[in-house]
């Protein structure tokens, strides 16, 4: 019994260590507050990342929301925002997979999203949810990732997400800098 005891602790101690040696996300993504929205990595191989994230009171996105059983309206994230959640997820898949050959976070695009499920109206305050993403094609600058967003054990939300790192065109890094109402050449 005190072996079996042990071996646990052992294997818990193993996984603490695994997670106190992953970086903080702004190590990783782009993002900064309020807008990054995931706390941290939980863990990563070649192919995946495990995310958390806690809805608080201060959470970005709250809004009062009656979900699907009608019950009084409460305060809870739109579990649209998944979406987001899940290309931070991948941003920071991204980020880790930078790091390793001692690159940079580089800026990231989400271009699609298909078969999104989402299984509930929203995240309430106090919410731990684990967000996972595996890399299921990737060429180049263009990946796709399925991705799922779990509440204890039940899967809540998922999706495939296509995202884009690259490099921009040179007349669109000159569009936006010059404004959505003011194209080139444009008086002001």
């Amino acid at each position: 019994m005190a072996q079996e005891s042990s071996s646990k602790l052992a294997v818990a101690s193993a996984e603490l260590r695994a997670q106190e040696d992953l970086p903080p996300l702004e190590e990783l993504v782009p993002h900064r507050a309020p807008m990054l929205l995931l706390d941290r990595v939980l863990s990563h191989d070649a192919e995946s990342v495990v995310c958390q994230v806690t809805i608080r009171a201060d959470s970005a996105f709250l809004e009062s929301i009656v979900d699907r059983a009608n019950l009084p309206p409460e305060l809870m994230v739109p579990a649209v925002v998944g979406i987001e959640y899940m290309a931070q997820c991948v941003a920071s898949f991204a980020g880790l997979a930078a790091r390793a050959t001692g690159g940079t976070p580089r800026i990231g695009f989400l271009i699609g999203c298909r078969e999104l499920t989402l299984e509930v109206d929203g995240f309430r305050i106090g919410d731990t949810l684990e967000v996972r993403a595996r890399r299921v094609w990737g060429e180049n600058n263009v990946g796709s990732f399925v991705c799922e967003i779990a509440r204890e054990t039940k899967t809540v939300a998922k999706g495939i997400l296509t995202v884009y790192q690259g490099p921009l065109p040179d007349h669109a890094e000159t569009s936006a800098a010059n404004g959505p109402n003011n194209q080139e050449g444009s008086k002001p």
